[in-house]
């Protein structure tokens, strides 16, 4: 639900700057993060990398919440930054379990369903921002 959430940007507020500003403190941090997650994957375990990695995502959700209730600018940065650091650890979690789950034979179709079902929330999300701008 990532996916659709920020296909509205910044959660459907019409700040679309703070929401690049978020995003590109979320990535920098993706990217730099990426670099350490596989060890940090291999040392906890993907079970506890994954679960880490997506309290970022409920982090960064909670805090377009409360940028559209309280205001709080200052929050969806930091929960970007947070989500950042997080996501590089839950998709290095996600291809551990890809890799080693699946026989080699259905390797293909787990990552076909994965991805199928990943997207479609991308999918939703920009139904829902076609629904909201419809008219204007």
């Amino acid at each position: 639900m990532f996916s659709a959430v920020s296909n509205l940007g910044a959660g459907g507020t019409q700040d679309v700057a703070l929401s690049d500003e978020s995003q590109g403190v979320l990535y920098g941090l993706f990217a730099l993060t990426g670099l350490i997650s596989g060890g940090i994957n291999n040392l906890l375990g993907p079970k506890i990398t994954l679960f880490i990695g997506t309290l970022g995502y409920a982090l960064y959700v909670g805090a377009l919440w409360c940028l559209q209730t309280q205001g709080t600018r200052w929050f969806l940065v930091f929960a970007g930054a947070m989500l950042g650091i997080t996501a590089a650890l839950l998709w290095s979690a996600q291809g551990s379990i890809m890799m080693s789950y699946p026989l080699e034979k259905d390797k293909g179709k787990a990552f076909a369903v994965f991805w199928a079902i990943f997207q479609f929330g991308s999918f939703i999300g920009s139904v829902i921002a076609l629904a909201i701008n419809i008219r204007t």
